[in-house]
């Protein structure tokens, strides 16, 4: 069923001549291997498991990873004085490591009366904002008196996650406008 050939190579070495048999005879070979194909099958089984988890570990780490951010930075208001409805306002942000962080920083500002919330907006740094009503947000500011609150945000977007870090914060109130 199964022919036979036996190879033989010869080779010479450094310390001499070295025979190296070969059998190709299919049924023997394989009489003689499986009981280490079931070992062998298992182990790069084990292998591609374990590879796959590594790689599921390595991803949930990178997620997990604290922020890059490191120091922090204040936020502080630049409009002088008492604000009123339809004012503009303006931020002054100072990070203490500004390398590669620019891009990624916002403030959000968001402001209420009572419990309800009247005004919100996020801008990049060096964005002014007028405090006024956003009818095409949903936000009915009737131009009374607000509380507000306008805080500083680090955005990092890694691979598979996005993460927001609060950097500082800044309190300060509307009053209505005086005609």
């Amino acid at each position: 069923m199964f022919k036979v050939y036996t190879f033989y190579v010869f080779c010479t070495a450094s310390n001499g001549i070295l025979a190296v048999v070969i059998n190709t005879n299919l049924e023997y070979n394989l009489q003689h291997i499986r009981p280490y194909l079931g070992v062998l099958l298992v182990g790069s089984m084990a292998l591609g498991f374990g590879l796959m988890l590594t790689s599921a570990a390595k991803q949930l780490s990178q997620a997990l990873e604290p922020s890059v951010l490191t120091g922090g930075g204040t936020l502080t208001l630049e409009s002088s004085g008492t604000l009123q409805y339809g004012d503009t306002v303006s931020y002054k942000v100072v990070m203490d490591n500004p390398e590669n962080v620019a891009a990624h920083i916002y403030i959000s500002t968001v402001c209420f009366q009572g419990e309800r919330m009247v005004f919100q907006k996020s801008v990049m740094q060096g964005v002014n904002l007028r405090l006024s009503d956003q009818m095409e947000r949903d936000y009915e500011w009737n131009g009374k008196d607000a509380s507000c609150i306008a805080t500083l945000l680090y955005r990092i977007i890694g691979r598979d996650f996005h993460q927001v870090v609060l950097v500082d914060s800044e309190y300060f109130d509307v009053v209505e406008q005086k005609s």
